[in-house]
């Protein structure tokens, strides 16, 4: 019996010897011969490395030279920036490269690639190593180096990119085949089953019965010829001729009839675990939403490519650089891009970017992959002209001194006076300008309220579902609000000189709403839904005032 004391102590004795405790794990048994190269015929399996190998290899992968002031500069010169993003060998191209390096990790655990330099120490090209030919080792000095099939000559770790997944021994990754073969058996298992399954016209195991005793040449000849005659989907539903008063008796349901697409759907999500991806990536939407689709890709971005990506450009920044270049050159997915969501959810990321002067017109142009606007239009960053910087405020009232009173001047009575209705400064014009804002901001919040209105009434006519179409419209309302209100709520700001806050208007109007609609339906049956929602949405139309005069406390 495998004991994992034993393995520890083991491990602590030789520290050199690599562990087999990912093969131990995977000695399990089964039907069907599971490896890293079976395994890709499993499709659930392929699926999964497919999605994080495709999308990690046509990521951008540029080299950037850090700027005194913090910030980076693009170097699509350099040669490891060639070889990233476009030939890694002079022939191949680098997505080819990237994504086998990345699909070797996901089966074998680990990716190999050998780093061919110049003689003066530059990066030329890289070349992929198969990882079931490689094994790597210390040396007696304790250094690392790796030996390779058919070759005399190991190679030392400075020049072997080697891409690692999870392991203990600090160098090696344990094969995520092995440690799932059990989930991935279970899988081929079943695709075996349901194939053997429809290539006998669908049906289980049946028997003949005859009233008289058949000899064994008899029922040979009897099994071969109806075989020959209806096995195979090309055969189904042919006549079956039985004679000397046979009878057919079918055995009962097939061990797995009713919950043969369960089973195949569970092995999918088992193996979705493996690769610690969900299952919406692989097109699995049994369970999707229009709501929760993006949250997943989002997951599948931060969760799952993230971890390879860190693990990729650590092992190019440390052996694709030399010490000097390490010190202010760096190779970085550019992964962001994965991470934006729909049109009007950017459009106002972008709008808050640019009100608040962090991003210019250019940055928002180079953020949706577009040129920047001619002769330099776009580089100008706006910020609202209520806001001043508090240290050169504070500094300015410390050092210059308030100027003398000025001597007042005897009034001419000759001047004339300004007459009945006319105001000396802007005051009346800051005034309208103040009231209209407001009064945008006032209609744009009863429009929105006119929406939720009018969309929970919808929803109420059916109870069984209401929470479920609440939840899904609250979740796309809250960015409605944001939008609709930010650009009347910025002039009103701008105006009056004050801030405040489009975030905190947003969740006050979606808030309110939605914890109104919680504590309703607990307390009506569902029959009376309709009509309760009827007397939220009277109530509801005329909270615009109510939430304007609370925005002001």
């Amino acid at each position: 019996m495998f004991n994992i004391f034993n393995w520890f102590r083991t491990a602590t004795e030789k520290p050199q010897q690599y562990s087999d405790f990912g093969e131990r794990l995977a000695n399990v048994g089964g039907s069907v011969s599971v490896t890293e190269k079976t395994a890709i015929n499993q499709v659930n399996v392929f699926a999964c490395i497919r999605a994080i190998s495709e999308t990690m290899a046509t990521l951008p992968f540029p080299v950037y030279s850090r700027l005194e002031n913090g910030g980076k500069d693009r170097l699509r010169d350099h040669p490891v920036n060639r070889i990233l993003n476009l030939t890694y060998d002079g022939e191949g191209d680098s997505i080819v490269w990237r994504d086998a390096m990345i699909g070797h990790v996901l089966g074998w655990g680990n990716g190999y690639s050998e780093i061919e330099f110049t003689r003066g120490g530059e990066a030329l090209a890289v070349h992929l190593v198969p990882p079931n030919k490689v094994k790597p080792e210390r040396t007696k000095a304790g250094k690392i180096q790796y030996k390779v099939e058919d070759s005399f000559v190991p190679i030392p770790a400075s020049k072997m990119l080697h891409i690692a997944g999870l392991g203990f021994d600090g160098v090696r990754g344990y094969s995520p085949i092995k440690i799932g073969k059990s989930a991935i058996t279970l899988a081929m298992n079943a695709e075996q089953f349901g194939s053997t399954w429809f290539s006998n016209g669908s049906r289980g195991q049946a028997v003949l019965r005859h009233t008289e005793t058949l000899s064994t040449e008899a029922q040979a000849r009897l099994r071969n010829n109806i075989e020959h005659i209806h096995q195979g989907p090309e055969n189904a539903h042919r006549l079956l001729i039985l004679e000397e008063g046979m009878s057919l008796e079918q055995l009962g349901v097939p061990p797995e009839d009713a919950q043969f697409l369960g089973t195949r759907l569970f092995q999918l999500q088992e193996i979705c675990r493996l690769y610690r991806i969900s299952p919406v990536v692989v097109q699995e939407l049994s369970r999707s939403t229009f709501s929760n689709n993006e949250q997943e890709m989002i997951s599948f971005v931060v969760h799952t490519l993230r971890p390879w990506c860190r693990r990729f450009e650590n092992q190019v920044n440390r052996k694709m650089f030399s010490e000097s270049e390490q010190k202010h050159l760096f190779a970085e997915h550019l992964i962001d891009g994965l991470l934006r969501g729909d049109r009007s959810t950017r459009d106002a990321s972008y709008a808050v970017g640019r009100q608040w002067g962090w991003y210019s017109a250019d940055d928002v142009l180079e953020l949706e992959n577009r040129n920047p606007l001619p002769d330099g239009q776009g580089k100008q960053y706006l910020v609202p002209g209520n806001m001043i910087d508090a240290a050169s405020f504070v500094k300015k009232t410390e050092e210059e001194p308030t100027p003398p009173a000025p001597v007042e001047e005897p009034q001419d009575d000759s001047q004339e006076e300004p007459q009945h209705g006319e105001s000396t400064d802007d005051t009346t014009d800051n005034t309208e300008a103040a009231q209209a804002s407001l009064d945008c901001v006032r209609d744009n919040i009863d429009r929105m309220l006119r929406r939720e209105v009018e969309s929970m009434r919808k929803a109420s006519r059916k109870p069984n579902e209401f929470l479920n179409l609440m939840d899904a419209f609250y979740q796309n309302h809250h960015l409605m609000v944001f939008r609709a209100v930010m650009p009347s709520l910025t002039a009103l700001n701008a105006v009056t000189g004050q801030t405040y806050s489009i975030h905190d208007l947003t969740a006050q109007i979606v808030d309110t709403g939605q914890n109104e609609l919680l504590d309703l339906s607990g307390t009506v049956e569902a029959d009376e839904l309709p009509e309760a929602v009827e007397q939220w949405a009277e109530l509801r139309l005329g909270k615009a005032n109510e939430i304007i005069a609370q925005l002001a406390t």
